[in-house]
């Protein structure tokens, strides 16, 4: 049997966190009848430690306690293949994140190369596939970005 205390060190979990768990219904350590203390068994602490382990994963306390109440494989199984996927958009976000910012600094380090720079250099011609009447005009420029996207499709634009 052990204090709060001493399962709050043993599993680097603050006091608060531990009642916190208690309120939720997460744990339900026994009392001690002369002092009122909390007194934690070996099963409590492997529940904390476990709950812990949820939470370092970012699993929600209301999950936690789904998870708990149903004591279901398969539900603790959908639950983290959820998870996977809301952590596998994040890093697509985070990956399209780091490739704007990347761009950006080599955005700065031309401007830092070419500042005050000029080049003159012969294009060769555009055509004209459109005018745009005003550069405020949202219709006329989504219509201009499908065009460019079935230019793209046809592969004349790389």
């Amino acid at each position: 049997m052990y204090t709060i205390g001493q399962v709050s060190k043993f599993l680097g979990i603050s006091r608060d966190t531990l009642k916190f768990y208690e309120d939720k219904g997460l744990v339900n350590p026994k009392k001690n009848d002369e002092n009122g203390y909390r007194i934690y068994n070996q099963v409590d602490i492997y529940d904390i430690a476990t709950i812990n382990f949820y939470r370092e994963i970012d699993i929600e306390i209301k999950k936690i306690q789904e998870i708990r109440k149903s004591k279901s494989i398969n539900n603790l199984e959908l639950l983290l293949e959820e998870k996977e996927q809301i952590i596998l958009k994040e890093i697509e976000y985070k990956k399209l994140l780091l490739k704007k910012v990347q761009l950006v600094k080599e955005d700065c380090d031309k401007i830092k190369t070419y500042f005050g720079k000029y080049t003159i250099k012969e294009m060769k011609p555009l055509e004209v596939k459109g005018k745009i009447k005003h550069v405020t005009n949202y219709e006329e420029y989504e219509s201009l970005k499908r065009e460019y996207k079935q230019l793209k499709k046809s592969s004349y634009i790389n």
